[in-house]
């Protein structure tokens, strides 16, 4: 049961996501009136009118695949009505739980490849909580608000949709009677046949289910949905469970949401149900296996930014959807366009799931369908969604794969659900690459690089611009070895990347490779998957450095193995054919150690120091081999074989096993495509190597593209340090360096874990291992550091403007003329428009003695200047927020800060962890004056409030404080970092001293950046999230961001006063009293505290995800 609430922006938003239905059948009840469903469908958008007691069906996922692609499951959306809402209920077919999914054998020679979105990687079932949707568009439908961003949707107003009015646009109409009557029985079922090939959505008519049984559940259901929200909290979905009250398919913190809220139950068999998630009320809403989803869609004002349901296909083999009430909003995916549905009166509106499609072997389609808003009016449906039995196996149908006929897929059911219901609702998946060549199929979209287009790709022809050529026979003679080292040395500290000549690795041994590992790659699927890798181990067969379910995807298979030492082999992993593998792989990888331990000794020799001390760093030779297979792919110029990156190794030598081209290195800012020379190896220093040489030698990002017409096969060997050495530049390089060693020293094994734990990404992994000197001038910047592009900070495309302007500046409030009686009601009136419209001000005559501060100046200027060594003995451990280093890195992805952090706690005494104190104070002067200052504020804060000081002063009892000392060093390419990412503070208070006369606070102010001019020995003062709600709005937490300085550190100091741990974070009573409504929720301030250290750091984001 789907309920979509109106939304007055509804072409902003979606009520379901487009997507397929993961079942056989879905039915679909439109529960009211209000028409939001579209399908699409040749890519456009149909608008589905549901006809009045009509029923609409469509194919889900399950029924594709038993059809072996007959069936299409379809893609489907629903959106928004702007005045209406619009309530719907599915019911949903699946098979038997134990079934396996597969195509049933009658479906012949149908050789088309049928895939769905839901054939992806196996997980739990796990959606993460959301607000509310029809709570929220209580408020947010007012006019002077406007839809939260997660919820708004630049697609929903773009793709073009056609109106299902018109008569070629409209979905088929089947009519039940028309079926069973043997007059036209024979006609009536070519027409479903049709409608299940070419559309994967019908509306069945005169489907005999009586009109009482409809109302009944139309009045229960709208019954249910305009409950109280405490009410339907009472059935409210378990993050880990499909059934329950919410939003399900919510799988990521930064994903889209729709505009509806869903119930979600399971009605067959009768002994799956869990009745604790059936409501209760009304009394009379409380049995193939079914599972049922009334969909509640409230209007949106701004129906046009959101989306009810986002576009999908249905999981199930059918399913059979009832309008509630009459408002329309489902619409389908058809050539391209969306098409919106005109629910017919009591009809069902039936759609084909995945299962069905994949029973039928793509046969019938499951059809990308979503629901959108009315921006006036409430829709409600239900969607009946019929599946297979668990313990079936959803594939094609066995009669559609006889006599040569392919099928595709196979799968337990339960399994098949699990992938569905544990991912987004994102339309249909990937397709094998046999797939995607054909010429009328698209590249998944997680395999497409928008990058790959663009970038400017220079020849290898050219003779200025092709990697360097060094001869080894030119290396062993000592009449030439001399001048061949220095263009060794030249190629690895300029290029990388040189071709090796003369190698002295016979003919006989790579033509064995390279017979065996294109018969390898030729294989059956199902061989090579004897072989696969496991998801805990880096050996094996398949694809690796894939940590996220949003990254994209290479196009090419993998196969790595441990060559030496031979103990290390895990011979699993070894492919048993052709049988002369194991043999040729053995011959191979002594010859390229030989090769390996030469050429060490001759870098070595280039690099000035001990080959023995070099050599020592590589006993036992450790390899491994990774065979790269890129199949050919007809958009070659969308994908990439292999994602930027530089290999976390010493020495790389790479075999090109066939002639086919593909490589490619990044050089001066441009990628060179590499033409390797026939019989040569292609040689590249790895991130250990660079290290090893404090920087000489560098380790190139490189990648590799796709040929559209032909596999292209290669084999990289990769020489690694033995498990017991430490990755640091060698001693010898660090004293000719000044004694300045540029990276960090690290175990092998940890180096190694650090490579293979995030995904490829150019040179990321060893600009990570730099140190950076504090206050030094950084020029080369990782990108982790850059935000945005030519100089573009992503929040500084809004204008910053000076504080020396007198319009511009913060207000300054003067303590002495708060505390004189004469004085003290004018100050305390400026004091409180400061806090209410700057959030910001500056505080004189604080009565903080200038030692006080002085002495706090001195000491942290000198804890900064520390050697990092002795900075790092007060580290900040990743589970708690005290310490030296970083805060808010919640991802390997996020921008990063160029700045770093001592953060303690000072206040009460008992709560100080001493050992991340740099020195124990002799005493806490500083926190001691502060504190006072800060409660002296409180006091008048109230006053302006009109509240009781005691009442506020008691929810800071204790005076609890943290300190955070931020540190920023020069940048030469400030323009492009940011010292400490916009935000918002979490604190009731926050005092902020400069340390140093470096300016750099910028706060935000009408859209724009205003940077603060701090007045000498004032005090900062902000209000927090915590204050900001304690005020009920009345006071505001401002956004703000730190910059840094091309050529001067800056360092401030932060000093955040709290409430007590044990107090509730909510509107105070008196501002709530006599109707006055609560504007944020309240919550524990332990919770509180958690909920804004889980999180980066971003905006007002804290303080907003708390309004009611």
């Amino acid at each position: 049961m789907t309920y979509y609430p109106p939304c007055w922006q509804a072409d902003k938003v979606m009520g379901i996501s487009p997507h397929t239905d993961v079942a056989g059948l879905i039915l679909l009840l439109q529960v009211n009136d209000v028409q939001v469903l579209q399908i699409k469908r040749d890519g456009k958008w149909f608008s589905v009118d549901a006809p009045n007691s009509a029923i609409i069906v469509n194919i889900g996922d399950t029924l594709e695949i038993l059809s072996n692609g007959k069936f299409r499951s379809v893609a489907h959306r629903t959106v928004i009505n702007p005045n209406k809402e619009r309530i719907s209920a599915s019911l949903f077919h699946c098979p038997c739980e134990d079934m396996v999914i597969s195509p049933l054998p009658e479906f012949g020679n149908h050789n088309k490849q049928c895939a769905s979105s839901n054939l992806e990687k196996i997980k739990i079932i796990m959606s993460l909580p959301v607000p509310n949707v029809q709570e929220l568009a209580w408020t947010c439908n007012r006019l002077d608000r406007q839809i939260p961003e997660r919820y708004v949707r630049p697609e929903a107003g773009t793709g073009e949709v056609v109106s299902g009015c018109d008569i070629n646009a409209a979905i088929p109409v089947i009519d039940l009677a028309r079926l069973l009557d043997p007059r036209s029985s024979q006609e009536e079922c070519a027409k479903l046949g049709s409608a299940c090939q070419h559309w994967g959505f019908f509306q069945l008519i005169n489907h005999g289910v009586p009109d009482e049984v409809i109302n009944n559940m139309r009045e229960d259901l709208i019954e249910f949905f305009r409950l109280p929200l405490e009410a339907k909290e009472a059935y409210a979905k378990p993050i880990d469970k499909l059934e329950g009250y919410g939003q399900h398919f919510v799988v990521s913190e930064k994903q889209k949401l729709d505009w509806g809220d869903l119930l979600y139950l399971r009605l067959r068999p009768t002994e799956s149900r869990d009745m604790s998630l059936w409501p209760a009320h009304p009394p009379s809403f409380r049995g193939p296996p079914q599972t049922l989803r009334a969909n509640y869609y409230p209007q949106c004002r701004q129906a046009g930014k959101v989306l009810g349901l986002s576009p999908h296909c249905d999981s199930g083999g059918l399913t059979l959807l009832l309008q509630m009430n009459n408002v329309q909003g489902l619409q389908i995916r058809k050539g391209g366009k969306w098409l919106a549905v005109d629910a017919l009166d009591d009809a069902f509106i039936v759609n084909v799931g995945d299962t069905l499609e994949i029973l039928s072997n793509g046969r019938y389609k499951s059809i990308e369908h979503g629901a959108t808003v009315h921006p006036e009016k409430e829709r409600i449906s239900a969607a009946l969604f019929h599946h297979v039995s668990p313990n079936s196996i959803v594939g094609p149908l066995p009669e559609l794969v006889k006599d040569g006929g392919k099928p595709l897929y196979k799968m337990v059911h339960e399994d098949f659900m699990k992938r569905f219901v544990s991912a987004k609702l994102d339309g249909r998946a990937n397709e094998l690459a046999q797939t995607c060549n054909r010429p009328y199929q698209e590249i998944p979209e997680r395999y497409i690089r928008p990058e790959v287009g663009t970038d400017e790709i220079i020849s290898g022809h050219d003779i200025n611009s092709a990697i360097p050529v060094i001869d080894l026979a030119k290396l062993l003679d000592p009449q030439s070895s001399q001048e061949e080292c220095a263009k060794l040395g030249s190629a690895c500290q300029h290029w990388g990347f040189f071709q090796l000549i003369n190698h002295g690795v016979p003919d006989e041994v790579i033509n064995d490779v390279r017979e065996d590992l294109t018969e390898f790659f030729r294989l059956p699927l199902e061989t090579k998957q004897a072989y696969a890798k496991p998801t805990d181990k880096f050996e094996g067969y398949g694809q690796h450095f894939v940590v996220s379910e949003r990254q994209k995807l290479d196009w090419g298979d993998l196969l790595h193995l441990r060559l030496r030492p031979t103990e290390s082999r895990d011979m699993s992993f070894w492919p048993a054919h052709p049988p002369s593998f194991r043999n040729s792989m053995e011959r191979y990888s002594s010859e390229t150690a030989k090769l390996a331990r030469c050429l060490f000794e001759f870098l070595a020799m280039d690099m000035g120091v001990d080959p023995e001390s070099l050599l020592e760093i590589f006993r036992g030779q450790p390899q491994t081999m990774r065979a790269n297979y890129y199949p050919p792919c007809r958009q070659a110029d969308k994908v990439l074989g292999l994602s930027p990156h530089c290999d976390a190794t010493s020495l790389t030598l790479l075999l090109q096993v066939n002639d086919v081209q593909g490589l490619q290195i990044r050089k001066d800012g441009k990628w060179l495509a590499v033409n390797a020379l026939d019989g040569a190896f292609i040689i590249n220093i790895g991130d250990m190597l660079e290290v090893l040489s404090n920087g000489r030698y560098r380790s190139i990002e490189h990648r590799a593209m796709v040929n559209p017409e032909k596999e292209r096969i290669s084999a990289a060997v990769f020489h690694q340090a033995c498990r017991k050495a430490t990755i640091g530049p060698l001693p010898e390089l660090v004293m000719n360096n000044g004694g300045k060693p540029l990276y960090k020293s690290m175990g092998y094994e940890d180096f190694m874990k650090r490579f293979f734990s995030a995904k490829l990404d150019g040179r990321a992994n060893v600009e990570g291992l730099r140190i950076q000197n504090s206050r030094g001038l950084a020029t080369d910047l990782t990108s982790r550091y850059l935000r945005g592009t030519s100089g573009q900070i992503e929040a500084g495309a809004g204008e910053v403007i000076s504080g020396c302007d007198i319009n511009a500046a913060i207000p300054i409030i003067d303590l002495a003329k708060l505390l004189d009686p004469q004085l003290s009601q004018d100050e305390c009136a400026k004091r409180g428009s400061a806090c209410q419209h700057w959030g910001f001000f500056q505080l004189i005559n604080h009565s903080v003695p200038d030692k006080v501060i002085n002495d706090m100046r001195e000491d942290l200027t000198e804890f900064f200047r520390l050697p990092l060594e002795t900075k790092q003995a007060y580290a900040k451990p990743t589970d708690k927020f005290e310490g030296y280093g970083q805060h808010f890195v919640v991802s390997e992805k996020q921008k990063l800060d160029w700045g770093d952090l001592l953060h303690l706690r000072l206040r009460p005494t008992e709560s100080r962890d001493m050992s991340f104190w740099p020195a124990h104070p002799q005493s806490s002067r500083y926190s001691s004056e502060t504190a006072t200052v800060a409660n002296c504020l409180l006091k008048f804060l109230a006053k302006d409030m009109g509240v009781d000081p005691e009442s506020l002063l008691d929810i800071f009892g204790g005076q609890p404080q943290t300190l955070r000392a931020n540190y920023y060093p020069p940048c030469r390419q400030a323009g492009k970092v940011l010292g400490l990412s916009p935000h918002c503070d979490s604190g009731g208070l926050t005092l902020l001293l400069q340390v140093n006369n470096v300016q750099g606070l910028q706060i935000r102010k009408d859209g724009n950046w205003l940077a603060v001019n701090a007045l000498d020995d004032a005090i900062i003062v902000n209000v927090g999230d915590t204050l900001e709600i304690l005020s009920n709005g009345r006071y505001k937490s401002i956004e703000h961001r730190a910059v840094v300085h091309p050529e001067k550190e800056r360092i401030s100091a932060a000093v955040f006063h709290h409430v007590s741990g044990n107090s509730t974070v909510g509107p105070l009573p008196e501002l709530v009293k006599d109707g006055g409504k609560p504007v944020y929720k309240s919550m524990a301030h332990e919770d509180f505290m958690k909920r804004f250290f889980s999180d980066k750091l971003d905006g007002r984001a804290n303080v907003d995800g708390l309004r009611i």
